[in-house]
């Protein structure tokens, strides 16, 4: 499953004597992007050494991950992510062969300098 969430860089300056501010400018933030998910044995129905070992190693991947084939990035204008945490990592309570996770991600644009 994959959950967004995004906000605005607003930077703010309170007017001296007043209780009004000025916006000075504002942005948008990049995304950020839930994904939870469950990993089982299907086939010796006992722990899922395989696949946690495989979500461990996508997690320590230290770099940006090209999005594809997402019609949900593709809609929200998301190329690229990068993970931040892996949130959770727990059997589910009476499956041995079960394990849920949640990872949080970002997504994240080329720095694009104009001349």
């Amino acid at each position: 499953m994959l959950s967004f969430t995004r906000s605005k860089n607003i930077v703010k300056t309170v007017v001296d004597g007043s209780d009004s501010e000025v916006i000075e400018s504002f942005g948008c933030k990049s995304w950020d992007i839930t994904i939870e998910g469950i990993l089982i044995d299907l086939d010796a129905h006992s722990y899922p050494s395989d696949k946690v070992q495989q979500l461990r190693a996508l997690f320590e991947i230290n770099d940006i991950l090209e999005v594809m084939d997402n019609q949900i990035c593709e809609d929200l204008r998301i190329q690229s992510i990068y993970f931040e945490s892996l949130e959770k990592l727990e059997i589910v309570q009476g499956f041995n062969d079960t394990m849920q996770f949640k990872i949080k991600a970002h997504s994240i644009k080329p720095l694009e300098f104009f001349i």
